[in-house]
């Protein structure tokens, strides 16, 4: 689903995958991936993608019709870029390794595929969380 809701807003804006590229500094084989639903965006980039085109996140992963909402998603401030970085890594490893057949199915499936890999991401975010909180010692935390 995000991945057509990403041509279709880029279209009517009439910009091409390297000027949107530019704009939320990102190489355009990125973008390309995108809208190829080969990789999903994390949501402080599906954030600034969503302010870009004036849409809600709901909206850009098809969860409404609606291109705006009153309900905002605040990005996760706890965790470090790395740490971001090593779930989206993991998180595409597991979709990866699931069934590569699944890739390659119609588009219905294919937005499953994005629901379950919005869904995992959510689950490995909060378990990152709880892994930090429990075993990070009292003295190097910061809370």
């Amino acid at each position: 689903m995000f991945s057509t809701k990403l041509k279709e807003l880029r279209s009517l804006k009439g910009i091409t995958q390297e000027e949107l590229a530019n704009i939320l500094g990102v190489r355009q084989q990125t973008i390309g991936k995108w809208e190829s639903a080969i990789t999903v965006p994390r949501l402080p980039m599906l954030q600034k993608i969503g302010a870009f085109f004036n849409v809600s996140v709901d909206y850009l992963l098809g969860r409404t019709e609606e291109p705006h909402t009153n309900v905002k998603v605040t990005p996760s401030t706890d965790l470090t870029p790395k740490e971001e970085r090593e779930i989206e890594y993991d998180l595409e490893d597991m979709i990866n390794s699931m069934a590569s057949a699944a890739y390659e199915s119609d588009n219905g499936e294919q937005e499953d595929i994005e629901a379950l890999q919005a869904t995992l991401r959510a689950a490995m975010i909060q378990a990152k969380r709880i892994a930090k909180k429990k075993y990070t010692p009292r003295k190097y935390r910061k809370d």
